[in-house]
């Protein structure tokens, strides 16, 4: 019998106990990571009305001829469960072999090898009439044991039986070696049905539930398992990728490809559901250590959440990139032993340990590949698409319920006096410091997010910033651990040389600091920058028309190209920063070798053989990769904490109050003594209360107001431009700001239109009591004639609007 059975006994012992442990871990994970239905405190009182989930959005689709997979499947798991019940069997038989022999090695051997056929043996049929995803999860099991079992077994076997001069494995044993061969093809056939049975049948979503009838229309490919394979395809279609085989496929043969001839993703990663799972844990998860909690708007909050909602793939990138940072010298080692080989047996007479070294060689590349396929896959598909859902989507709840709040800081910059406010409000008591108001003015221009321009670039730029962090997340992980090992690794072929290469490093550490600052300073001018550019566009674009009447093209470029020449600047500041930087790390390996080759060949005068010279190599090839990942890590880190604090001060912004029923609101519409100005973020001055917050220097105030709007009949509102009309109108709405006084309005919740989806309404009723509705002064313009736009407006219309501008 192949030795190293006891090592093999050992690590299947280590097996079973890893699947118990993560089989209680799952259970318990399930009962945690159940999304809340209900919030705490007084949110939970009322329904969220930007929640637009159905139970259809967390399914991943309906089998498709359930009754025959399930069928199928526990002919499969029946043959399995035969298998290794003779596996038991056998292993028993050699136990009582070994206890007859009174071979207490081999009686500890096989009671290890019955213990852990026994488990699978549970495992197998218990599995055989469970269904989705209990199914799912033993068949994960029972393939990941099997193939552990399969690849020690076929590694002892491979063992050649003449040993190499420089090392002795082997040993007698007297037990059979027919029963132990038994038991390894018995494992081999087991393990090949396993990781090629399905983990679930084939899934159909309805496509009218995610695409327009307009897509639909233009759907070239129709098939009835149009959901993606990933959670019904086998153990080993999964880990090879073979689940894409449709789309390639579908690529090669289809004369044109729309969005819609594409599989429907899973529940997962769809907009639905990761939106009410990121907006459950904001408001379910405060990051507080003690008494401390960060502050408002520094990020630290944001990125805690994401690392919760995530933290399920985000640990599986963790562990895939810890086990690959190992895997990544194995190959250098095989590659040692190779050459080795060929220096020891000259005269060729041990071949079978150079194909075992080859052999081993090459399945080391394919498992690192195929792992590290796996890390891949999750940082840049799964995790990527996920936060780049989650940030866009609360940021998009974000600004429905936003107030439109301008700039804090009063007059433009280098502005005239300003003129006194409206209806004699006072001004105010005292007047700033001019060096106060630049600071203030610095501060408010950074925080400011008052134009769209700004809005679409957390949406895009920053959002981008932090997803694209997902495939930097595991380099984290992998590079300190690839840089440790391979420290080792190479001071037991150079010993203390490897320390004098290795030192050339540190020289380049002190930069990172110097660097690190620049970086960071440069991308917040570049984002702010390129801000001011946007919003500058689309002021020209939104009244080209009067720039053209009034003839100032010229002007308006010269304001363009300044802006444009001032971000340029920075993103060239950004660009040369990265090159040097990346420059300095990429001749770092080549020097850390020249100097480590020198100082054991010239000063410690030692022999450089070809095992030691080409696994060196081998391994600073490979520690190049984690060097130099290290700076571009850490730029992309110091650009996503940029992000992450400017997306969570957005999301730190005022609010227009929440919205109560209909049925709780009152028909009138009144104001009593109202005081009104326009909304402003007072969440940075710290006061809770915006009535007792203090109006902001010249800023436009509507003093003691006392109206009361007719109900039911038509209502306008007239002044000369600048008078503050659509400021009430505003007022009424809840998106301006009352400082003081009441004011009674009837407000639309926000999913009163959605209420209406699939419910055919009258005309007679089109009119709901309560509901209103705001035309800004905008022209709204069909893509049709006159007459077309003008018969659309007709039955848009039939009834007059509550009140208008």
């Amino acid at each position: 019998m192949p030795e190293y059975q006891l090592h093999v006994a050992i690590a299947l012992a280590v097996a079973l106990t890893t699947s118990l442990g993560v089989f209680a871990l799952s259970r318990q994970d399930e009962k945690k990571n159940a999304l809340p239905t209900f919030v705490d405190g007084e949110e939970g009182l009322a329904r969220d009305p930007f929640d637009v989930t159905t139970p259809e959005d967390f399914i991943d689709g309906m089998p498709i001829d359930e009754e025959r997979f399930w069928s199928k499947m526990r002919l499969r798991k029946l043959a399995v469960t035969a298998i290794l019940a003779i596996i038991l069997a056998i292993q028993a038989v050699s136990l009582g072999w070994s206890i007859a022999e009174d071979d207490r090695t081999n009686i500890a051997v096989y009671s290890l090898h019955v213990a852990f056929a026994l488990y699978t043996l549970v495992l197998a049929a218990r599995a055989i009439n469970q269904t989705y995803s209990q199914h799912s999860s033993s068949i994960i099991h029972l393939s990941a044991l099997t193939f552990f079992a399969t690849v020690l077994l076929t590694i002892t076997a491979l063992l050649p039986s003449q040993p190499l001069p420089v090392v002795s494995v082997f040993q007698s044993s007297v037990t059979p070696l027919a029963l132990w061969y038994t038991v390894y093809a018995l494992y081999a056939i087991c393990m090949a049905i396993i990781v090629t049975t399905p983990r679930g049948p084939p899934l159909h979503f309805p496509s009218s539930k995610i695409y327009s009838d307009k897509t639909l229309m233009q759907v070239t490919s129709n098939y009835e398992d149009n959901v993606c394979g990933m959670p019904s395809v086998s153990v080993l279609d999964y880990l090879l990728f073979s689940y894409t085989t449709k789309v390639v496929m579908l690529g090669y043969t289809s004369e044109s490809l729309e969005i819609g001839d594409l599989p429907i993703v899973t529940a997962d990663m769809r907009a639905t559901a990761t939106f009410a799972r990121m907006r459950a844990a904001i408001r379910r998860w405060k990051l507080k250590i003690g008494s401390w909690r960060p502050r408002p708007g520094s990020g630290i909050e944001l990125a805690y959440r994401l690392l919760r909602v995530n933290a399920p793939a985000m640990t599986a990138v963790i562990v895939l990139a810890a086990i690959s940072a190992v895997l990544f010298y194995v190959p250098a080692y095989f590659l040692k032993r190779v050459v080795q080989y060929l220096e020891i047996d000259n005269a060729r007479e041990f071949r079978g340990w150079g194909f075992l070294f080859c052999v081993a060689l090459f399945a080391s590349h394919a498992t690192t590949q195929i792992l590290t396929g796996q890390m891949w896959s999750l940082s840049t598909t799964t995790m990527q698409v996920r936060l780049r859902l989650q940030l866009n989507s609360i940021l998009f709840a974000k600004t429905l319920v936003r107030k439109d709040v301008a700039s804090s800081t009063g007059t433009a910059p280098g502005a005239d006096a300003p003129a006194a406010p409206a209806n004699g409000a006072a001004p105010p008591a005292a007047e700033a410091t001019p060096e106060a108001d630049k600071k203030s003015e610095k501060k408010d221009d950074e925080d400011d997010f008052s134009s769209k321009a700004q809005i679409m670039t957390l949406m895009t730029t920053d959002v981008d910033r932090i997803s694209e962090f997902a495939w930097h997340l595991f380099t984290i992980v992998d590079a300190p651990i690839e840089i440790v090992i391979g420290t080792l690794f190479l001071y037991s072929l150079l010993g203390v040389s490897c320390f004098f290469g290795l030192a050339v490093t540190c020289l380049f550490l002190p930069m990172n600091h110097f660097a690190g600052k620049v970086v960071v300073g440069a991308q917040e001018n570049l984002m702010k920058a390129r801000d001011e550019r946007v919003a500058l566009m689309n002021e020209i674009l939104g009244g080209i028309r009067m720039l053209k009447f009034m003839a100032w093209e010229r002007s308006f470029e010269a304001r363009v190209l300044k802006v444009r020449e001032r971000e340029l600047k920075y993103q060239r500041l950004n660009y040369i920063i990265e090159v040097l930087w990346n420059a300095i790390w990429n001749g770092s390996p080549i020097l850390v070798t020249l100097v480590s080759f020198w100082h054991y060949t010239v000063v410690r005068k030692q022999v450089l053989t070809p095992s030691v010279a080409f696994t060196s190599i081998s391994v600073f090839n490979e520690m190049k990769f984690a060097l130099n990942a290290l700076p571009e890590t850490l730029i992309n880190m110091l650009q996503t904490a940029v992000s992450l604090r400017r997306i969570e001060k957005y999301l730190h912004g005022a609010e227009v109050a929440p919205v109560p029923p209909l049925s709780s609101q009152p028909r009138q519409i009144a104001l009593q003594s109202a005081t009104i100005t326009w909304p402003q973020d007072r969440t940075r001055a710290g006061s809770v209360a915006p009535s007792t917050a203090p109006t902001p220097r010249h800023k436009f105030v509507l003093v003691d107001l006392t109206l009361d709007f007719p109900v039911g009949e038509l209502s306008l509102i007239c002044g000369k431009l600048g008078s503050g009309k659509s400021l009430l109108l505003l007022a009424l709405l809840g998106e301006a700001d009352l400082l003081s006084g009441q004011m009674v309005c009837p407000r639309t919740p926000p999913d009163t239109i959605a209420s209406f989806a699939g419910v055919v309404v009258p005309q007679e009723e089109w009119v709901v009591p309560g509901v209103c509705a705001y035309v800004p002064q905008s022209a709204w313009l069909r893509n049709a004639s006159i007459k077309g736009t003008n018969k659309s407006e007709h039955y848009r219309h039939r009834k007059p609007p509550r009140y208008g501008c």
